[in-house]
């Protein structure tokens, strides 16, 4: 599962979870999902 943290963050490509540094690196092809 994902760490604990503010969110996690999504390949708008693929679907499938990637690291948050990631998702910071590549915001253009990551989706950042929050839970409330």
């Amino acid at each position: 599962m994902a760490k604990k943290g503010s969110g996690t963050y999504r390949s708008a490509v693929t679907g499938r979870y990637v690291t948050a540094k990631y998702g910071q690196s590549h915001p253009k092809t990551t989706v950042k999902e929050t839970k409330k």
